[in-house]
């Protein structure tokens, strides 16, 4: 599990891991959950708050200078073997509620839910959280 942009890399480790042999590893993922995740990089590099307008200098080009990287830091949910569940506020101003998506992923989207609600105990958003991990904690 991760928030924000940590939500992006856990997506990513998640994919990264389904390639690697897991059998001598005592590691069992049943879920990897993206908070407010950066599902698509190379949109998120076009927008213009702060954080969007950071990615290219973090990704050290532009989604045009550098296509290929971008392809290969933008998550693809067939490509991880474990189930992925988005959760997602659809008033966050820094993580558009438009990266909630990604094919063949679970969503569930938290009306007013802002950014950082994630992190508030006493928020619905936080709430929602709880509930998906109960979902699947056996």
């Amino acid at each position: 599990m991760g928030h924000s942009a940590g939500g992006h890399l856990a997506l990513l480790a998640a994919q990264q891991l389904s390639t690697l042999s897991l059998q001598h590893s005592q590691t069992v993922l049943k879920r990897t959950i993206g908070l407010a995740a950066i599902t698509d990089i190379k949109a998120y590099a076009m927008g213009k708050n702060s954080c969007q307008t950071a990615t290219k200098q973090f990704m050290n080009s532009t989604p045009t200078q550098n296509a290929e990287a971008y392809i290969k830091a933008t998550p693809e949910a067939r490509l991880s073997k474990t189930p992925i569940t988005l959760l997602q506020g659809d008033a966050d101003s820094i993580v558009p509620a438009a990266h909630a998506v990604l094919a063949g992923a679970q969503k569930k989207l938290i009306k007013n839910g802002g950014h950082f609600d994630w992190l508030h105990p006493r928020s619905i958003s936080f709430d929602a959280l709880l509930e998906v991990i109960s979902e699947h904690d056996e």
